[in-house]
């Protein structure tokens, strides 16, 4: 049977309208590398 884990989709809405424009990048790269450290 196939690891459905692997395939699964995965969804995070976090509010960003009170965050200066500019730093959005800086964050988004954060919080990329902090969820692939986790998932290792």
């Amino acid at each position: 049977m196939e690891d459905s884990a692997a395939n699964a989709d995965f969804l995070v809405e976090i509010g960003t309208e009170e965050l200066p424009p500019r730093a959005l990048p800086d964050l988004q790269a954060a919080f990329t590398s902090g969820l692939e450290s986790a998932n290792q």
